[in-house]
């Protein structure tokens, strides 16, 4: 197996070589070389080819990401958030570092960095259908301007309704405003098209409780638990769950019903738009 991995590692070498001594010099060719590099476990070479390749001014934003990806491997987290702001200021139409560097602060657990992130982006981007969703969920997440919230994950909806990302933060935003039944319909049908999304069973789940259906509240937030997105609410979700076992009622901070267009409680039909965009891990 040693044998092995050396003579892999010779090929990646002259690979390399060969590739960085022929040709025009570009950020493309230093991609590939960092690729090839971390790939045989040579972290400080890669790092460097990267570095190379972002120097050039028209460095294609996906090597900024490559090395934050690189430097957050490697527990370098300084290092993603500098790699990632210097993209945004260099390439401010790359869409993804912004959605990138949101997704950092998610994972960290640090919402307000990641709000004040996703404000940002949304200034710039603010017509893009996932910039208005996030926008929307994070603001969910840290029980800010609920009835902005739902404006937000409206627009992202209708712009494309086929979309499980759109539909799970519109149901999560009807949840907060005390909507329940309109909730249950959107993440209902998200969830036939995601059925192992972790954040609709979450979210269903606590919609089921609040409408006093507890069987399957259980049912759902169990299922839940066991997703691998339950980090992003895992507290919460514990905390949920023995008040249940407790058979205490709990509440939602504003959760008072507000008036509210009827309008917007029947299933929208609104014609689907493309939307290319990527979505971040959180929202997948």
């Amino acid at each position: 197996m040693m044998l092995l991995k050396t003579e892999q590692n010779r090929i990646a070498d002259d690979f390399i070589k060969q590739k960085l001594l022929t040709g025009k010099d570009s950020p493309e060719k230093y991609y590939l070389a960092a690729k090839v590099a971390l790939l045989t476990g040579k972290k400080s070479e890669g790092e460097a080819f990267l570095k190379k390749g972002i120097a050039f001014e028209d460095a294609p934003g996906y090597l900024y990401i490559k090395l934050a990806d690189h430097y957050e491997t490697e527990g370098k987290f300084e290092k993603v958030i500098e790699i990632l702001e210097e993209c945004i200021v260099r390439k401010p139409d790359f869409q993804e570092a912004w959605i990138k560097l949101c997704t950092f602060y998610i994972d960290r657990q640090e919402m307000a960095l990641a709000l004040e992130t996703i404000q940002a982006g949304y200034q710039k981007f603010q017509e893009l259908p996932v910039f208005q969703s996030n926008l929307a969920w994070i603001l969910l997440e840290n029980h800010q301007e609920t009835d902005r919230a739902l404006k937000l994950a409206q627009d992202a909806y209708e712009n494309d309704p086929d979309s499980v990302a759109f539909a799970d933060t519109l149901g999560w935003a009807y949840y907060n405003k005390g909507i329940y039944s309109q909730a249950i319909w959107l993440l209902s049908e998200a969830e036939k098209k995601d059925p192992d999304n972790g954040f609709i069973k979450y979210h269903l789940g606590m919609t089921y409780y609040q409408k006093g259906e507890i069987e399957k509240a259980m049912e759902y937030l169990k299922s839940a638990e066991q997703s691998k997105e339950s980090k992003y609410f895992a507290q919460n979700l514990s905390d949920i769950l023995n008040t249940l076992s407790n058979k205490k009622p709990i509440t939602l901070e504003g959760m008072n019903q507000k008036d509210i267009d009827e309008s917007i409680l029947s299933p929208p039909e609104i014609e689907k738009k493309d939307d290319n965009m990527i979505l971040p891990q959180w929202k997948q």
